[in-house]
């Protein structure tokens, strides 16, 4: 626990104890919910993304910490984390993304370098 959760628990307590003593009441002793456990893995997480970015049809699988799948620890999510567009170059719109890698306990574990994909490539048209 940290020490500042460590200070609050003790001016709740302090504050209990003279509430106590002001009414003759007893308060329970107040215990802050245990921490989930530091030691979660990702050695075989479940995947939450598309194959391609051109799947128009949106997705529908999930991912529920307390209920993965057998065989699976974690989930790795892929994020789009920007978009560009150069007019001057080669005027084609890119979509970059990362893929996030969180542990069995959902605690963020990776990040990976950016990816590069083609949204849109302009195309001559007659006039």
């Amino acid at each position: 626990m940290t020490e500042h959760a460590n200070d609050i628990l003790r001016q709740i307590r302090e504050s209990d104890e003279r509430m106590a003593n002001a009414t003759g009441a007893s308060y329970p002793d107040i215990q802050p919910p245990a921490p989930p456990p530091l030691d979660g893995t990702a050695d075989n997480p479940e995947t939450i993304l598309p194959s391609t970015f051109e799947t128009e049809a949106a997705q529908t699988d999930t991912w529920d910490r307390g209920d993965q799948d057998s065989g699976e620890d974690g989930v790795s999510v892929r994020l789009q984390t920007r978009t560009a567009y150069d007019d001057t170059s080669d005027e084609k719109l890119y979509a970059y993304y990362r893929t996030f890698v969180f542990d069995s306990n959902g605690v963020l574990k990776t990040i990976s370098a950016e990816t590069r994909v083609t949204v849109d490539t302009p195309e001559d048209c007659d006039t």
